[in-house]
């Protein structure tokens, strides 16, 4: 195990295979990559995290070869900073933004090549498993609470969200600063450049996804492009 990069770290895509259901050449084409297979369809960015059930399927590997995960592990203060270390402890994880985990309850999986009634609830039992669920009516005002219309910046989801995790939709047209800390960019559309306060740089553009460990300072974008900023929770604020 090694110390933290002092630079950013460019992502390859990182799409586990086989999955049960279809997708997959619009993340190819996204990122500008080749190949045209299918039931890939998801990227996962910066993954700490296996699929369910394997042992190393999903894990990021960085560019140097080593996993993501245990690279985290041996450098915790370097990756996520000194507080978010002190608040998790070395053991700390980070969770992908759209799901902390490879744990699904399906709810419908007629089409698809599995077998529901006995993979769908993840060896717990169907009732267990839907002890999960709110199969209560809601209003619309009540959905409104999940909801941000064209949320920006720190506002990109609703509050409830910042004890899970954060994200960041940002538009640059010039130059804007972004505080430091670990972070996963996901270069939307344009280009431009990012500069760290520790001197590296990489260039952006769509298409890219980029890891900032906390130890490279705050980050300087330049040039015209939009992003979304991917980030663990407030240290204060985790459940």
């Amino acid at each position: 195990m090694t110390a933290a990069p002092e630079r950013p770290v460019l992502l390859p895509s990182n799409q586990p295979a086989n999955r049960f259901y279809a997708g997959g050449p619009k993340i190819r084409a996204f990122r500008h990559e080749e190949g045209s297979i299918d039931h890939v369809p998801e990227d996962w960015v910066a993954s700490t995290t296996t699929i369910f059930g394997e042992k190393d399927i999903g894990l990021t590997e960085l560019p140097t070869g080593e996993r993501l995960r245990d690279a985290v592990l041996g450098d915790p203060v370097g990756w996520l900073g000194r507080d978010h270390h002190a608040q998790f402890g070395a053991g700390v994880f980070i969770v992908e933004v759209q799901e902390p985990e490879d744990m699904s309850v399906l709810l419908e999986w007629k089409g698809f090549a599995i077998d529901g009634p006995r993979h769908g609830h993840l060896g717990i039992g169907v009732a267990k498993a839907l002890e999960a669920t709110d199969r209560q009516g809601w209003s619309l005002a009540e959905l409104e609470t999940l909801l941000v219309h064209a949320g920006t910046g720190g506002h990109t989801l609703v509050p409830q969200a910042g004890s899970y995790f954060r994200a960041e939709h940002r538009s640059v047209a010039g130059e804007t600063v972004l505080e430091e800390g670990f972070s996963i960019l996901v270069i939307l559309s344009g280009s431009g450049q990012l500069t760290a306060a520790n001197g590296s740089h990489v260039v952006l553009a769509q298409g890219l996804t980029i890891l900032t460990p906390h130890n490279i300072g705050e980050l300087t974008i330049t040039g015209e492009l939009t992003l979304l900023r991917c980030r663990p929770p407030m240290p204060d604020q985790a459940r």
